[in-house]
């Protein structure tokens, strides 16, 4: 259906690659999700940018440490990824640039 073909397409666009492997009478399901910066979903990474809150309470603060939950979109898409922050209300797109896998030294 169009609706079908649309969401698939919607689903590509945003990196989900979903791999067929039939087997009768098995069909295996593999879904392969990596996004920039080699970050796969739930990946573990922390902010390393400036201090930003914004009206709604939604912050991104130094060093907080969140999971990755998408590929970046709009000015973000293939230079950052949706990271979900604790306390946060929605994900925020984060560039590559002030993400890191490792928290910042402590002082």
């Amino acid at each position: 259906s169009k609706l079908k073909t649309e969401a698939l397409q919607t689903l590509a666009r945003r990196g989900l690659v979903l791999i067929f492997s039939c087997h009768p009478p098995h069909l295996n399901f593999w879904t392969v999700m990596v996004w920039p910066g080699g970050y796969e979903m739930d990946d573990t990474t922390f902010f390393m940018g400036a201090n930003k809150t914004w009206p709604d309470g939604d912050k991104l603060v130094y060093g907080k440490k969140g999971k990755v939950k998408g590929p970046g979109t709009g000015a973000y898409k293939d230079k950052g990824v949706s990271v979900k922050f604790p306390g946060n209300t929605d994900n925020i797109d984060c560039w590559l640039t002030h993400l890191s896998r490792t928290p910042p030294p402590k002082e």
